[in-house]
């Protein structure tokens, strides 16, 4: 969702659309400087009410919402409506902080402490740098195949849809889960 949110975005803007590069940049720069304290506000979030319910309701509301909110993109982009792009994004990375707020403490909590970096890093860089690392390249790809400008979201659509039915499924849920007892 991270590079859907940010670097997929950005692109569509750019090469999709054709918003000129400087003014795409302003937009999801403007975004992301607007979506950047929900980090904090999930993170919070998540010491009450719990961890798992926010991520997943953030990977499917980006899944249901994704092609609605391109599809607004490419209508408001000629003309150009500067203020309501950056409301799409801003949505967008909303969505990021949902699943990224929380997720350190879901990642520490679900592994014990003398295994918890090897078992939460590895995993985590991994599934980063491959599925969201790939995103442009697998987007472009599938919109080059198809001729569909929107048909590029079908990859992070399916990861966030898998993700919410699998953690839905087998995940349980960590906020009440003691870390500290290991250390002493």
């Amino acid at each position: 969702m991270w590079y859907t949110g940010q670097f997929y975005a950005l692109f569509f803007l750019q090469t999709i659309l054709k918003v000129p590069v400087d003014t795409a940049y302003k937009i999801v720069a403007i975004g992301l400087v607007l979506g950047t304290p929900f980090f904090v506000v999930f993170g919070g979030l998540s010491d009450r009410i719990g961890r798992k319910k926010i991520i997943m309701a953030g990977c499917l509301l980006a899944a249901v919402t994704y092609i609605p909110i391109y599809k607004a993109m490419s209508a408001l982009s000629n003309p150009l409506n500067f203020w309501a792009l950056v409301g799409l994004i801003f949505i967008q990375v909303f969505y990021v902080t949902m699943v990224y707020g929380p997720i350190a403490a879901f990642l520490v909590e679900s592994f014990p402490a003398r295994i918890r970096y090897t078992s939460l890093s590895l995993p985590y860089h991994f599934g980063n740098g491959w599925f969201g690392g790939f995103t442009p390249v697998i987007a472009t790809a599938i919109v080059a195949s198809t001729g569909n400008r929107y048909a590029g979201l079908w990859f992070p659509i399916g990861v966030a849809l898998v993700t919410f039915v699998v953690g839905s499924l087998l995940l349980h849920e960590t906020k009440d889960q003691g870390i500290w007892h290991e250390a002493s």
